[in-house]
Parts: C-alpha cells; structure tokens; sequence
C-alpha cells in the first residue's frame, strides 16, 4: 500500500518531491499501487522507489531516474519513458 504522504508530495510537484528525496535520501519510497495516471513525472528521482501494482498508464517519465525501482505488475500503457534511467530497475520497459 502507498505511503499517502508521498503520494501527496509526488503529486505537489517535480522541484518539491526532488527536495524532498535529497532531504531524505535514505527514505523508503512507496507508491506501490498509487494511481499515477497521466501524471507529469518528468525529471523526478524515483530511484529505489516501490512502484508495483501502480497505475502508470499514460504519465510522463522523460528522464525520471527509476534506477533500482520495482515496476513489477505496474500499468505502464501508454507511458513516456524517453530518456529515463532505469539501471537495474524491476519490470522496467
């Protein structure tokens, strides 16, 4: 189950969640099962995050950092990756 509160920040913006991450870099990231459709992602640090079973149907993720991230059984349909880093991320496209 997602974390509510950084479900919250994802949605405040990209300069807010990427304070935030390199507040808490060590933080546990997860949206596991978050509906993140059609979401602007661009530019976002997920790396490490917890994204299985989330809708990410349509969002955009142009050089989001998903290094290490878990997509396992995420809806990916439609999703912009172009750029993105995903280096040893789980279930990636």
């Amino acid at each position: 189950m997602a974390d509510k509160t950084q479900v919250m920040l994802v949605s405040a913006g990209q300069t807010q969640w990427n304070m935030w991450r390199q507040t808490y870099p060590d933080a546990c990231i997860n949206l596991s099962g978050a509906d993140l459709s059609r979401k602007n992602l661009n530019y976002y640090n997920l790396s490490r995050a917890i994204l299985s079973g989330a809708n990410l149907s349509g969002a955009f993720l142009i050089e989001a950092d998903l290094t290490g991230a878990d997509l396992s059984r995420a809806n990916l349909s439609g999703a912009n990756f172009t750029d993105a880093t995903t280096d040893r991320c789980t279930g990636c496209p």
